[in-house]
């Protein structure tokens, strides 16, 4: 992971996708779910030029890696938090997950309401 992170903040868009496993899956609500190594590497170009400039600082807020499961949780200039689940399998991503909470009209998306329905885990007080 510690290369991954490495390379995502050199904005090394191939160093990146090399940790991911050929057939590794993204998911997230703005941009859905994105699989393989070649829509990964166009995800990344998007991420690393439109959404986290290189003028972007990101901090990461916490680490927790458990086994295959790596969760971060992190800030950035433009993002109040953010969040990323990861799956490693033989020394590769093969799944993550990854959310934030973008300040005033950073990305913002509805496209996953738009694509079905939310459901309703639980009710009552938690």
């Amino acid at each position: 992971m510690q290369h991954n992170m490495e390379a995502f903040a050199a904005g090394d868009i191939d160093g990146v996708v090399d940790d991911y496993a050929s057939d590794a899956v993204i998911v997230n609500d703005l941009y859905g779910t994105v699989q393989g190594h070649s829509a990964i590497k166009e995800l990344f170009h998007t991420l690393l030029t439109e959404v986290f400039p290189p003028e972007n600082t990101v901090a990461h807020t916490c680490e927790i890696i458990t086994g295959p499961l790596a969760f971060y949780t992190w800030r950035s200039d433009n993002a109040s938090f953010g969040t990323d689940t990861f799956v490693v399998e033989d020394g590769k991503i093969t799944l993550q997950t990854f959310a934030a909470k973008f300040h005033g009209d950073g990305p913002l998306s509805t496209a996953c309401l738009e694509r079905e329905k939310p459901q309703t885990l639980a009710t009552g007080s938690v």
